[in-house]
């Protein structure tokens, strides 16, 4: 994930998003496209999560983060792993 999303960038994206806060609508919508690509977030299914999710990089930055601080994702081997009940 870290090769995709931009995870480095987004978990480096300045000031101005980490004061962001995602919004409930913002954190379903990208559960959901990661939901229906089969959980996890690669540097081949990025763009199309992205798409479906109707975030660009600097908004799923933000959400991304919010699941990361809630334990509802995490990093694994530069991908991004939803850890929510639908993925379990």
């Amino acid at each position: 994930m870290f090769r995709s999303l931009g995870i480095v960038a987004l978990l480096s994206l300045g000031a101005a998003a980490a004061h962001a806060q995602a919004t409930p609508e913002q954190v379903e919508k990208l559960v959901q496209a990661i939901v229906a690509a089969g959980c996890v977030v690669t540097p081949d299914n990025n763009a199309t999560i992205l798409s479906e999710a109707g975030l660009n990089q600097e908004s799923a930055s933000v959400v991304v983060n919010a699941l990361l601080g809630l334990g509802q994702a995490e990093i694994v081997d530069g991908d991004l792993r939803l850890k929510t009940a639908e993925c379990n």
